[in-house]
C-alpha cells in the first residue's frame, strides 16, 4: 500500500506565501510612490494618479515651488533644506486632509503640486491663496 500525504498542509502553506507575497509586493509598490523625506506621495504617484481618474471630471493642478530654495541649500547645506521640504510635507499633509479631493505630491527638489477633484475654479483659487498666505507667513525653522 502507497501512502500519500494530505494536501491540506500543503495548500495552507501555499495560500501563506501566495498571501505574503501579495503583501510585500503592496509594501514595496507603495514605498516606490512615497517620498520618504515629505511623507507625502511623489511624482510616480502623481502621474499614476493622473492616469486613473475618470474622464470628464473636474480637475485642478496647483504648483507649489520654493522661492530662494537653492540658496537655502548652499548657506544650510542640503541637511537644512531636507528640514524645510520635510516641515513643508507636513504642512501640506495637514492643508489637504481638510479638504475633501485634495491630494499633495512631491515631485522634485522644492516642487510640489496639489491635484484638486470636483472643486469650483473659484474654490481651488481661494483654497491657494489661503495655503500660500500659511506658506508664507509661518516662518521655518532650518537650525535647531
Amino acid at each position: 500500500m502507497v501512502r500519500t500525504r494530505p494536501t491540506q498542509p500543503r495548500q495552507r502553506i501555499e495560500e501563506l506565501i501566495e498571501e505574503t507575497l501579495h503583501e510585500v509586493g503592496e509594501a514595496l509598490w507603495n514605498a516606490l510612490l512615497q517620498d520618504h523625506l515629505t511623507g507625502l506621495r511623489n511624482g510616480h504617484a502623481l502621474d499614476r494618479d493622473l492616469e486613473s481618474l475618470p474622464k470628464g471630471g473636474r480637475l485642478a493642478v496647483v504648483a507649489v515651488e520654493l522661492n530662494g530654495f537653492k540658496n537655502l541649500n548652499t548657506r544650510y547645506t542640503h541637511k537644512g533644506g531636507d528640514l524645510v521640504l520635510s516641515d513643508i510635507g507636513q504642512r501640506l499633509r495637514g492643508f489637504v486632509a481638510t479638504r475633501k479631493g485634495w491630494a499633495a505630491y512631491h515631485v522634485s527638489g522644492d516642487e510640489f503640486e496639489l491635484l484638486v477633484a470636483d472643486q469650483s475654479l473659484n474654490e481651488v483659487r481661494k483654497a491657494a491663496e489661503r495655503l500660500k498666505g500659511e506658506l508664507e507667513n509661518q516662518p521655518y525653522e532650518v537650525l535647531g
